[in-house]
């Protein structure tokens, strides 16, 4: 089973991303910018292929408390 599909996959992931340090969009040849919902949404579907409740809980998480 993916380990990119439940809710409470998503907010534990993104809790210990932001642990880790600010959520930031970009690679290491890219200025670091706090990331839009639209970059999240693209880059974990496309890279991690995850479903739509580990994406709410990840953003639920990441707009609440990373900003």
């Amino acid at each position: 089973m993916n380990e990119f599909m439940t809710f409470a996959d998503g907010v534990y992931d993104c809790l210990a991303d932001l642990k880790a340090g600010p959520l930031l969009a970009g690679g290491p040849t890219e200025t670091p910018t706090p990331p839009t919902l639209n970059y999240i949404v693209s880059e974990f579907r496309s890279r991690l292929g995850c479903s739509d409740e580990y994406l709410a809980g990840y953003l639920s998480v990441a707009f609440s408390l990373g900003r």
